[in-house]
């Protein structure tokens, strides 16, 4: 299964409209935070962007606390093609074995 970087891209998808302002404001020499020359106006869009990057940061962080507890090796029997009990088996050792925390 291959991991996708939901907190990377959350924290740079969240902070993006700073990045553009300030990218923006090198180009034609103004301030990044005056929005009479157009480019603080690109930090409005923080409205939509920072919920949707916290967003994924938390679907990244709740997937590394389940991967951490639970491990891949579940998804892995199934993806290998074990069935019936071997799969249960190897449920039950993963819900026997100590906390990580």
């Amino acid at each position: 299964m291959k991991r996708c970087p939901f907190i990377r891209v959350g924290l740079i998808f969240a902070i993006s409209p700073l990045l553009l302002a300030f990218v923006t404001s090198i180009f034609q020499g103004g301030s990044m935070w005056d929005e009479g020359s157009g480019t603080g106006g690109f930090i409005w869009f923080m409205l939509l962007t920072l919920p949707v990057g916290l967003l994924l940061v938390l679907i990244g962080l709740v997937m590394v606390v389940i991967r951490r507890c639970y491990g891949e090796s579940v998804t892995h029997a199934q993806h290998n093609g074990l069935v019936g009990m071997e799969v249960e088996d190897e449920r039950e050792r993963i819900l026997n074995r100590p906390n990580l925390f």
